[in-house]
């Protein structure tokens, strides 16, 4: 910046543009000079986006009365186009509103003029209106919390807990790729929601106190609620209840979106939260017609879903689910929007065991993959319900700026001792 002298309480003018991408953690420092060795005071830092781009485009209405007849037998056969002037007088055509099949206009004749000529009909703009492209940043200052819930698969194609060729195996104090899938995806979301609370569920196991049928969503810390506080709580919950649970099968999506969307149909439709359910998985999906439906149904809802695979089975049904380049459809309903990415975590490891150093790097790279698709995903909801960004009634507002910014380490130590009978063994 520049410098200010002689001031206790300055306030630069120059702004600093750092580029801003929502999958990624990104640390600032900033230093004051130029003395060292005490202490210079508080600094706030005001962090607003910068974009050049055009953020309003212009709506019209239109409709046509009264239109010469251009061919010997039958009508016209109109279109529109819409052109911008330049400043040098020149034309630049931005839209046509249909192709041309036959031609509205005989170029010889456009000059001439008839005695008795009005006009060869009249065109009417019935709305002329100005809206605004909002962008995810727009929703995120102006207070919309994205709430988050995670489903583990517990099932038994994932191997005995016990056994270090195990999907679920902690017992080396390395993470497993469940723990890394965690991790890359909820380290970054829980800075986009004041209160930090996940909603936590595990599928396909059986569970205490009876282990009769097969559970396919239950609370991941074997209470009575889904809700878990900060990733520690998440992870805390997962250690839990692995030895308590019998992983058992089939592998059933459906339950576990139907969840969430459940949750979602209970949002105030203001644009003040938006969901986002992580499945972790270590195979083919049983229920694929079911989960399909539930999806097709979910994307009318404020919601997206990342389903990332885990181990080194066939992905192919999750793929299917991963509909890039066109809308889901299932018994004549299509979907509203594209809402679930997919993504094996086996593309962002080594062959070799996991370190401490390689599971950062996998969990960054997984990241950026996972949750690049988020911001598209919620604007295009708001966009469709024709949602603005708006303060919500909650007393908390937007986030503040350094809420974006995670100080806790890595890998936690806590142990889940706040949890009943407790006794999965530590992480680390």
């Amino acid at each position: 910046t520049e410098t200010i002298r002689n001031c206790l309480n300055p306030e630069w003018c120059k702004p600093i543009f750092v580029d801003y991408y929502f999958e990624e953690v990104q640390r600032v420092k900033f230093e004051i000079g130029p003395k060292s060795g005490r202490k210079y005071g508080e600094i706030k830092v005001i962090a607003e986006e910068a974009d050049d781009e055009a953020k309003e485009t212009l709506q019209l209405v239109c409709a046509a009365r009264n239109l010469d007849k251009k061919d010997l037998f039958g009508k016209s056969d109109p279109f529109l186009q819409i052109y911008r002037i330049n400043d040098d007088g020149t034309e630049y055509l931005l839209h046509r509103t249909e192709i041309i099949k036959k031609t509205l206009i005989n170029e010889k004749k456009m000059q001439k003029k008839w005695k008795k000529y009005r006009n060869s009909g009249v065109l009417i703009f019935h709305t002329v209106a100005i809206k605004r492209e909002y962008s995810f940043l727009d929703f995120i200052t102006r207070g919309t919390q994205l709430d988050f819930s995670v489903a583990i698969d517990l099932t038994a194609s994932n191997g005995q807990i016990n056994k270090p060729g195990s999907l679920h195996y902690i017992g080396d104090g390395q993470p497993n790729e469940y723990f890394i899938a965690i991790r890359a995806v909820a380290d970054i979301c829980q800075h986009y929601n004041n209160t930090k609370n996940f909603d936590a569920m595990g599928f396909g196991a059986k569970i205490p106190p009876h282990y009769t049928a097969v559970n396919h969503c239950f609370p991941l810390n074997l209470s009575d609620s889904f809700c878990v506080h900060g990733v520690n709580g998440l992870l805390d919950a997962y250690r839990f209840c692995l030895p308590q649970c019998i992983l058992y099968g089939p592998t059933n999506f459906a339950n576990v979106v139907n969840e969430a969307a459940k949750t979602c149909i209970n949002y105030r439709k203001d644009g003040s939260r938006y969901r986002i359910l992580l499945i972790i998985t270590d195979g083919a999906i049983c229920d694929f017609d079911q989960t399909l439906s539930a999806i097709i149904s979910a994307s009318f809802l404020p919601l997206s879903i990342i389903i990332i695979g885990v181990g080194g089975e066939d992905f192919e049904s999750m793929r299917r689910l991963d509909s890039d380049d066109s809308l889901l459809r299932y018994q004549g309903r299509t979907a509203q929007r594209d809402i679930v990415q997919f993504v094996a975590l086996r593309n962002f490891l080594m062959e070799k065991s996991i370190s401490g150093e390689e599971s950062s790097v996998a969990i960054a790279k997984l990241a950026k993959e996972v949750l690049a698709e988020i911001p598209t995903q919620l604007t295009s909801y708001m966009k469709i319900n024709d949602i603005q960004p708006c303060q919500p009634k909650d007393s908390s507002g937007p986030l503040k700026f350094f809420q974006l910014f995670d100080p806790s380490p890595l890998y936690p130590s806590a142990s889940p001792s706040y949890l009943p009978k407790a006794s999965a063994p530590p992480l680390l």
